[in-house]
């Protein structure tokens, strides 16, 4: 996550310290897009779909 963060930003590895990344655990069906609830299930499909699993 802080290699994302940090190219993202621009920042090279030795701004590493500056980004933080908290982890909060989400319970399955707590996540919504469109209006409607998304569960893992439904993201792990997507997921695969992008990358032209079956």
């Amino acid at each position: 996550m802080t290699s994302t963060v940090l190219a993202a930003a621009g920042l090279g590895p030795d701004e590493a310290p500056r980004v933080w990344v908290l982890v909060h655990e989400q319970p399955d069906g707590t996540w919504g897009a469109g209006g409607s609830v998304i569960r893992y299930a439904d993201l792990v499909a997507l997921a695969r779909q992008g990358r032209g699993d079956a």
